[in-house]
């Protein structure tokens, strides 16, 4: 059965936290060859999202998505900007309603906190940023 992961962008996301999670998604396969996982690139309204850095990945608008198994959040300076932005916050929050399984990488974090995903659970991020990340928390 192919599990469908979306990974979200967004302006300034940290490169390493699409394309880690993105690269060890293509590792695991059936005995045949035949792969487990397809990964795609979603953000607000699809197309190039710059990254930190400034390389760019191509993305699919959230408004299209296909079904998901998982969403991954990515974490990187662009948080604080995004998590005022309501459509990243209800597509996070409307995919984990339709229990599709919610994770992030670092700072990503918060954006599943700002669509209440974390509330009553633990959760981790950088260390610079855990305190201010167990506030955003709801218990």
């Amino acid at each position: 059965m192919l599990r469908r992961i979306g990974i979200l962008l967004f302006a300034d996301f940290q490169l390493l936290d699409a394309a880690g999670p993105a690269a060890a998604f293509e590792v695991p396969r059936w005995e045949d060859g035949t792969t487990l996982y397809e990964t795609v690139m979603l953000s607000a309204d699809g197309g190039p999202v710059r990254s930190s850095c400034g390389a760019r990945l191509h993305s699919l608008c959230i408004d299209t998505a296909p079904p998901l198994h998982t969403v991954l959040v990515c974490g990187g300076g662009g948080t604080r900007e995004v998590a005022a932005e309501p459509g990243l916050i209800s597509f996070i929050a409307a995919q984990a309603a339709a229990r599709v399984r919610a994770g992030s990488v670092c700072t990503g974090a918060f954006l599943l906190a700002e669509a209440g995903v974390l509330n009553g659970h633990r959760a981790t991020t950088h260390w610079r940023y855990a305190a201010r990340l167990a506030r955003s928390i709801r218990r």
